[in-house]
């Protein structure tokens, strides 16, 4: 069985360039993203269960999930969002599982997931999770940097996540990454040499 580890952190922490580190390193990387993007493609399961819940007005002519049309509903419209949420977390979990299951020969297993704060998106087979975290400015600056992204932008979507301290509370591993990306990859080493203990 496999030491499967969440790794989770805000808007410009630095969890996507963990993420690629810790798979770089030859650590097995179960996207949660891609996951979800792969189930609203065209004709994929996720994508009929949008078109059955919502209408097949929310699907692109191709077949997939028309995002830019369900991401603003889901905004202005709380009951569309669980909704979404109803057709879409049972597909993406149940692919999750069946992810770690095809990698349960590696002694750890990364679950790269944005939103596993909260307590819907924490698979019971998940371990530990590290958190990468990073002060507001850092990440402000961070994402601000990011082409055709303004201030304004970079703040509105900071503040359409929670506050770091909720983030922080899942956390059994935290690094804090406001320097380079070369001190983040030697802490990620690290800590994989600390799980890589457990597992022995």
């Amino acid at each position: 069985m496999s030491l499967i580890i969440g790794l989770t952190g805000g808007i410009g922490a630095g969890k996507s360039t963990a993420s690629a580190h810790l798979r770089a390193s030859g650590l097995p990387v179960v996207d949660a993203d891609a996951i979800s993007r792969a189930l609203t493609g065209p004709g994929a399961a996720g994508s009929l269960a949008v078109a059955e819940a919502f209408g097949p007005e929310f699907l692109t002519p191709e077949g997939a999930m028309d995002r830019r049309r369900m991401r603003e509903l889901a905004f202005r419209d709380a009951g569309a969002l669980k909704r979404l949420e109803a057709c879409l977390h049972p597909l993406i979990g149940a692919a999750v599982t069946r992810e770690f299951e095809s990698l349960s020969a590696s002694p750890i297993v990364i679950y790269d997931c944005p939103l596993l704060w909260r307590d819907d998106f924490r698979h019971p087979a998940v371990s530990r999770v590290l958190v990468i975290d990073a002060s507001d400015d850092v990440r402000l600056s961070r994402i601000v940097s990011r082409p055709g992204l303004t201030e304004e932008t970079a703040r509105l979507m900071m503040k359409a996540q929670p506050p770091r301290s909720r983030i922080l509370q899942c956390a059994d591993d935290l690094i804090v990454n406001e320097d380079d990306e070369a001190a983040l990859r030697k802490r990620l080493d690290a800590l994989s040499r600390i799980w890589m203990a457990i597992t022995r």
